[in-house]
């Protein structure tokens, strides 16, 4: 199990890397704290972006990943990049 609570934060970032919408959440509301993820278990949760009406048409990447909210330290990504986030999906907006 993970020693902290970790928050999730799901940004909507433009083509120039400006996060234009910003979820940041406790999993679940706060109800399912990640201190209580059993190892190797896939935790889904379903969450809504809402985008403004006046936001420019383009490329925006959906970028997802965890970070402690005590010292804002971001929990390392395993991939290819080894960075501090993943990019879940490109969409076009017209």
């Amino acid at each position: 199990m993970l020693e902290e609570d970790y928050t999730i934060f799901i940004h909507l970032r433009d083509s120039q890397n400006n996060t234009v919408v910003n979820a940041d959440h406790q999993p679940y509301h706060g109800l399912v704290l990640t201190t209580s993820w059993p190892i190797g278990k896939t935790i889904k949760e379903t969450v809504r972006l809402t985008v403004p009406y006046d936001l420019s048409s383009g490329a925006y990447d959906i970028i997802i990943g965890m970070y402690s909210l005590e010292t804002l330290e971001r929990l390392p990504v395993i991939d290819a990049t080894g960075g501090d986030e993943i990019i879940l999906e490109q969409i076009t907006l017209n």
